[in-house]
């Protein structure tokens, strides 16, 4: 498998659930040194019959020309560098990820139109900073998917446990600076407004149906992670394209 922007290792680890098949090794494009080793650690120790995970450090633009066809490949939050800010870089880089990836089934995952996490980083950017929103969608990239391919694609459903954001500003503001991709000094003085913007954005788990509660545990534990009756949730959806090739 190639996995294309794999942070830590946790969103992979979803995916690879949900797939049901399990590679035998992994090639994950990555800059940084911290999540390598912390991507490593998770997969191997969630998928032990996984015989070699193969670093990639770098940005996907430094790697989409070297990087071998595999049965699977996985793109996704690693897009929206290129995508939210590179028009034309985008188009490529779709573009080559569908001729290495269709060989076997490429997988690309990107927030949906739909999303209420989306929601509230178009608020942040344009309500509380007054600036413009650059947001890629996967609605977006599935129009750029070459001509000839077999397309298929689906909504699927997600949720963002909020407990660290939400316990300290810094970390707010850490994790807002990320999720919005804007300098964490240009939030610091909204502080207030967006802390509230959060609050007002999730529900604690105990106060969703049981079938909802019932589905947060599930994928939480798939994925390693634990929550409790009073973890702030923010829904979000995702937007699955698979390409493969016609043939």
């Amino acid at each position: 498998m190639v996995d294309i922007g794999g942070g830590e290792g946790r969103f992979t680890c979803e995916m690879l659930n949900e797939i049901g098949t399990v590679p035998r090794s992994i090639h994950v494009v990555e800059p940084s040194d911290e999540n390598v080793e912390e991507y490593c650690k998770r997969i191997t120790t969630q998928f032990p019959s996984i015989q070699a995970v193969e670093p990639c450090r770098g940005g996907i633009e430094a790697f989409v020309d070297k990087l071998p066809t595999g049965p699977v490949y996985l793109a996704s939050h690693s897009l929206y560098r290129v995508c939210d800010h590179d028009e034309r870089g985008r188009s490529e880089i779709v573009r080559k990820l569908v001729q290495k990836g269709s060989a076997g089934q490429l997988l690309i995952v990107m927030a949906s139109r739909q999303s209420q996490a989306y929601t509230v980083k178009h608020m942040v950017r344009t309500g509380v900073l007054k600036r413009g929103d650059p947001s890629t969608f996967g609605e977006d990239i599935r129009e750029l998917i070459p001509k000839g391919y077999r397309v298929s694609w689906e909504i699927r459903d997600s949720f963002m446990d909020l407990r660290v954001p939400l316990r300290d500003g810094e970390l707010m503001i850490a994790w807002l600076s990320y999720f919005c991709r804007i300098d964490a000094l240009h939030l610091r003085p909204h502080i207030a407004t967006l802390r509230k913007i959060l609050i007002d954005a999730t529900i604690l788990k105990r106060q969703l149906p049981q079938m909802v509660q019932s589905w947060i545990e599930g994928v939480s534990t798939r994925a390693g992670r634990t929550t409790d009756d009073a973890t702030p949730i923010l829904f979000h959806k995702e937007v699955v394209i698979r390409v493969s090739s016609a043939n």
